[in-house]
Parts: structure tokens; sequence; C-alpha cells
């Protein structure tokens, strides 16, 4: 989908700027485009390790602390995602149940933003995964120590 992005970003330039005939609806595609590539790329870079993560301050802390921590930012997250998704697909059912278009193309926008609330509930899952592991490697630990 980045290369289409790319392209249509291209052609939009290149349309507005040399031929000075911009494609209608090219801004309101990129930007729909741009937030489906955003959000169904969340659960893919919590994968990889790729958020940001406060570590200044979590290796300062004593390895009981990080752990609390850990399960405290995590559960964090998997609120903030709760709630994105629910508005998300609070806002989908709407612009789906309205027919909501774009200005300028009179693009349909529900199927973007379900592809959005799509991409949340992935990095939902992946969350509660990260969770329930480190849960699970802290009560292996506790049965170990027994």
């Amino acid at each position: 989908m980045l290369p289409l992005l790319g392209l249509m970003t291209t052609a939009a330039v290149f349309m507005r700027y040399v031929v000075h005939r911009p494609i209608v609806g090219a801004d309101e595609m990129t930007g729909l485009l741009l937030l489906v590539v955003f959000f169904l790329s969340l659960a893919h870079c919590w994968v990889e390790g790729g958020h940001i993560r406060s570590e200044i301050l979590i290796s300062r802390l004593s390895p009981r602390l990080q752990k609390i921590a850990d399960v405290w930012s995590l559960a964090l997250v998997l609120a903030f995602t709760v709630a994105l998704i629910y508005a998300f697909f609070k806002q989908t059912i709407a612009y789906f149940n309205y027919q909501k278009v774009t200005v300028d193309a009179e693009i349909v926008l529900w199927p973007f933003v379900a592809l959005a609330t799509l991409g949340s509930l992935l990095l939902g899952a992946a969350v509660l995964a990260s969770l329930i592991d480190l849960l699970s490697q802290q009560e292996q630990k506790r049965s170990e120590e027994k």
C-alpha cells in the first residue's frame, strides 16, 4: 500500500504543478490510505518491538518494580487500544448508516475506518498476547522458586 501512496502523491503533484489540472480527491485518498497504512502497521510494529519505551526510567528501577511497570504499561496500552477499537467501531457504524463520503471526490469513508478498526483490533490482540506472556513468565518464575 505504501507504493500506491507514493505513486498517488507523485501523480497528484505532477498533475497539479506541471499540467495545472489537479486530480480531484487525490489529497483525500492519500489521507485515507495513510490512515489505513498507519493503523494496519501498529500490530506489526508492536510484535517487532518498534514502539517507543521509556527505558531510561525503567532501567533505573529494581527488577521487581520493572516487572510492575511493564505490567502497568501493558495494561494502559491495552485500555487505550480498547477505547480506540470502540471509538472506531462506533464511527464505522455511523459512517456506514449515513453513507458518509469525502467532500471533493465523494469517497465512501466507512471501509477505511473499518480497516483502522481492524488494525486496532490486531494491535489489541498483540498487546494482550504480550501481557499474557509477561504474566505467565512471572507465574512460571514463582513456581520455580517454590
